[in-house]
């Protein structure tokens, strides 16, 4: 798939923060009951963060396709702005850590709540 998709490469814990985004945010963005096409948009959420968990697990990196970084972008930046019970300094840097690995940037476990910024 080269050209169309990318490699994530992070830790056990940043891909488990990764897939508590994607099912939050596909429970929160597409509930039971809706159209067709929104219950497709929450399976498919659903599967990729339980793909990517399996796949951190035995190669150490997550591989996305292009097209879905954006819906990515969307769960990440949701659960931290509105779903995450987390003091706001640390959602901020979780947030910043995993935008970052959806640009390509390896994300280590101990990265996940440094300061980006030092």
């Amino acid at each position: 798939m080269a050209g169309k998709s990318v490699r994530l490469v992070c830790g056990p814990q940043t891909c488990e923060q990764l897939c508590e985004a994607l099912r939050a945010y596909a429970h929160a963005a597409f509930p039971p009951g809706g159209s067709e096409c929104a219950q497709a948009s929450r399976d498919s959420l659903l599967t990729l963060a339980q793909r990517f968990a399996a796949e951190q697990a035995t190669e150490g990196w997550i591989e996305v396709r292009t097209r879905q970084r954006a819906l990515l972008r969307s769960a990440v930046t949701t659960y931290f702005d509105q779903l995450t019970d987390l003091p706001e300094a640390m959602a901020v840097r979780r947030r910043e850590r995993l935008l970052g690995l959806l640009r390509g940037e390896a994300v280590t476990d101990d990265a996940l709540d440094s300061d980006p910024g030092a």
